[in-house]
């Protein structure tokens, strides 16, 4: 009898992601593992990620740190992953775009399928002969240790936690301020969507084990408030406080 595995991941889409990671090309990772190194194993090499992304038991290895320079003389740091990660992250990318992708805003032009940055310059070129005004957010500035941490009630707005300026002032650590900026995509993500976060954290914990990995692009904060949102499950504390508040 066949094994069933938790998550439905087609070989196909493991082989498509393959070829998009071969285009790109790219550095070998931490593993010093090149694409051409591979390639010599190749048909082991994918099953063995197909196997382990459908089990659920991949984990990903550590990044390979280099630094780029730049051009006022300070250094950029940049992550290379392994090869068998860049085609891992690939397979993710593929399996929820087109789950995620309509819930974008026409004007997100940053990393999408068929969007690029001329096509936003195209329509910011449109706009100023409509209006006489302009909003201006300098992400750069975020890195400057002399802005103060409060800048302005904007910042306060769209940035409820602030990452990249000096992380370690507020998560302690570099590693740390990485799964922040998780927690806060997510938590900004239930703001835009008008969902109460810790509702929607309670709800999807308890009910992560027992989803349909198929089904996964359901516990989205969009897709959770369509369907969930009306009945959540609740946390001990909260039946605890609803029986003494009775």
């Amino acid at each position: 009898m066949a094994t069933v595995k938790p998550f439905d991941i087609p070989k196909q889409l493991v082989w498509e992601a393959y070829l998009r990671v071969k285009r790109n090309a790219g550095a070998a990772g931490v593993d010093s593992e090149s694409i051409e190194d591979f390639e010599r194993n190749l048909k082991n090499n994918l099953y063995r990620l197909w196997n382990r992304m459908s089990s659920g038991s991949y984990f990903p290895p550590p990044v390979l740190q280099v630094g780029i320079p730049k051009r006022d003389g300070g250094e950029r740091k940049l992550g290379i992953p392994t090869v068998t990660d860049r085609i891992a992250q690939a397979v993710v990318k593929l399996y929820l775009e087109p789950f995620v992708e309509p819930s974008f805003h026409e004007d997100s032009y940053g990393y999408r399928p068929r969007k690029s940055a001329h096509e936003a310059v195209a329509k910011a070129r449109e706009r100023c002969w409509r209006y006489n005004r302009v909003l201006d957010l300098d992400v750069q500035s975020l890195q400057n240790p002399d802005v103060p941490v409060d800048t302005n009630h904007l910042e306060r707005q769209v940035r409820p936690v602030a990452l990249g300026r000096r992380n370690w002032l507020f998560c302690w650590t570099e590693v740390g301020a990485k799964y922040v900026g998780i927690i806060h995509s997510l938590l900004a993500t239930c703001r835009l969507q008008k969902v109460d976060p810790y509702t929607y954290l309670v709800d999807v914990l308890q009910r992560i084990e027992t989803h349909p990995a198929r089904d996964v692009h359901l516990l989205t904060p969009r897709m959770w408030k369509q369907h969930f949102a009306s009945d959540p499950l609740r946390s001990d504390l909260d039946r605890i406080r609803q029986h003494s508040a009775a």
